[in-house]
C-alpha cells in the first residue's frame, strides 16, 4: 500500500498525527506501507484544472443564459467558483484537457504495483459555520479542504474516505484510500478491512 508523507502535505498539526498514528497502525497490523514521492510539483496544474476546466465543465452544461437567469439562486461559492471559469476560450480548454491526460498516465505509472494509495482526506479538519460565513473564507476553506481529494480526481482514481480518531480531535479526520481507475469493488472491500484497524483508534 502506498502512503503519501505527511511532510510533503501541508496538514494541521491534528490532522498530521492522526494520519501518522493511523499509519502506525497499519504497519502494526502487518499491512506493507510504501512511501511514494510528493505530487506537490502538480499542485499548480490541478488548481487551474478544477478552477478553469472543471468550472467551465460546468458552465458549458448549465448554459450562460440559465446561469445568468438564476445567479441569483445560487450558492455564492459556487457562484464565486464558477465565475473562475468565465473567458475559457478553446485553447485553454484543450491545453487543460491534454495536462489532465498527462496526469492520469503518471497515475497509472504511481499506482503499479501498488493496492492503493493512502493519504488523509482534507488537510484540515472542518471549522463552525460561523468562521466561515463570509463568502471569501468560505471559499478559501472549500478550496483547502479539497486539496488533497482533487489530486485523487485528477489521477482517474477512484476514492473513500474512513474515520480516523486523534487525541483532542473533536471534530472528523478521514484516511483517503484511492485505487485505480475502474477498481471500486475492491477498493470498497479494503476499506472496510483497513477501516476495522484505524476506526476510533486515538492514542
Amino acid at each position: 500500500m502506498g502512503y503519501e508523507r505527511a511532510a510533503d502535505l501541508e496538514l494541521t498539526s491534528t490532522v498530521a498525527a492522526a494520519y501518522e498514528n493511523a499509519l502506525r497502525l497499519l504497519d502494526r497490523v502487518g499491512v506493507e506501507l510504501v512511501e511514494l514521492s510528493s505530487w506537490q510539483d502538480e499542485a499548480l496544474v490541478v488548481d487551474e484544472i478544477f478552477s478553469r476546466l472543471v468550472a467551465g465543465d460546468l458552465r458549458m452544461m448549465l448554459g450562460e443564459n440559465r446561469l445568468k437567469h438564476f445567479a441569483h439562486e445560487l450558492d455564492p461559492v459556487v457562484q464565486r467558483r464558477l465565475d473562475g471559469a468565465k473567458g475559457v476560450g478553446k485553447p485553454l480548454r484543450q491545453a487543460l484537457e491534454k495536462e489532465l491526460e498527462r496526469l492520469k498516465e503518471k497515475a497509472i505509472d504511481r499506482m503499479d504495483g501498488l493496492d492503493g494509495i493512502l493519504s488523509p482526506t482534507a488537510p484540515v479538519q472542518s471549522p463552525p459555520l460561523m468562521e466561515i460565513a463570509d463568502t471569501d473564507v468560505a471559499v478559501r476553506y472549500v478550496a483547502e479542504a479539497l486539496r488533497l481529494s482533487r489530486f485523487a480526481n485528477v489521477q482517474d482514481y477512484c476514492a473513500v474516505s474512513v474515520p480516523i480518531e486523534a487525541e483532542k480531535a473533536a471534530l472528523p479526520i478521514g484516511l483517503q484510500i484511492a485505487a485505480g481507475s475502474g477498481q471500486d469493488g475492491r477498493l470498497l472491500a479494503m476499506a472496510r478491512a483497513l477501516e476495522s484497524v484505524v476506526a476510533g483508534s486515538g492514542e
